[in-house]
């Protein structure tokens, strides 16, 4: 189990199984996204800067990335 960090030969897949049966990859997406659009939001009302844009831009990176 995760709580005792050990490691079994096939909980990977269980745990693909898993997310796949209850769709919770597509879940966990649509919720990182709305973080990511609240977190360019509050970026927004700061003054311009290239930080500023860095932080916004690493944001959509981070939802956006194929990996």
């Amino acid at each position: 189990t995760l709580e005792e960090q050990e490691q079994a030969d096939g909980d990977l897949e269980h745990a693909i199984a898993l997310i796949r049966k209850y769709d919770t990859l597509e879940d966990s997406l649509k919720e990182a996204r709305g973080y990511a659009e609240r977190a360019r939001d509050d970026l927004a009302i700061a003054p311009a800067h290239p930080i500023r844009d860095t932080l916004a831009d690493l944001a959509s990176f981070s939802v956006d990335r194929a990996y």
